[in-house]
């Protein structure tokens, strides 16, 4: 097994699934900055991670629900709902505390790498995305659509599986914060 951290926040219901070694549950009132800073103990305690795995909720922007088929898509993204206030474009900076100790993260997040169609930046996940990998110093891999999981129980009861992706997900690189589409299995097992 890779050596991997995966974080869940808890206001993504459900129960983490037992897919790494460590699983940090970010509680309510835990501040972004605490969480990132715990992040970078832990993957310098280890010698570096191979894969830190985060399932939050995502900031995303959605159309006109009137003019969806089925659901809104999302148009934009504006950060993860990760401790508060989140992991943003105010908070992103922070990660370079990261860099040469992680080599890839994965965002199970709805439409965090969706683009602003009103080339808004303050809500374009795929620069947020490009930000977060070049200050981290890992590839980001995230998808642009919303995310599906099973799972889902305010009890907590039920574990999380995000099964396969849903939309485009692109892999975000450190060198120069491009996004590149790629194909991903499902989410990673035991």
């Amino acid at each position: 097994m890779p050596k991997r951290m995966l974080v869940h926040d808890k206001r993504l219901s459900g129960t983490a699934p037992f897919i790494a070694q460590n699983t940090y549950i970010v509680g309510t009132g835990v501040t972004t900055n605490h969480v990132i800073d715990w992040i970078g103990t832990y993957a310098k305690s280890q010698s570096g991670l191979d894969e830190l795995l985060i399932m939050c909720h995502g900031y995303a922007v959605l159309s006109d629900s009137r003019n969806a088929v089925t659901y809104p898509e999302p148009v934009g993204a504006n950060g993860l709902q990760l401790g508060n206030p989140g992991l943003t474009w105010s908070t992103v900076a922070r990660t370079s505390a990261w860099k040469s100790y992680i080599k890839s993260i994965y965002l199970y997040a709805c439409g965090a790498s969706a683009s602003s169609i009103h080339d808004d930046p303050a809500f374009d996940g795929t620069r947020l995305c490009g930000e977060l990998a070049l200050y981290s110093g890992a590839e980001v891999y995230a998808a642009d659509q919303l995310q599906w999981y099973t799972g889902a129980n305010p009890s907590g009861g039920a574990t999380i599986n995000f099964g396969n992706w849903e939309g485009q997900v692109y892999c975000y690189s450190p060198d120069n914060g491009q996004g590149t589409p790629v194909t991903l299995g499902a989410q990673p097992t035991p």
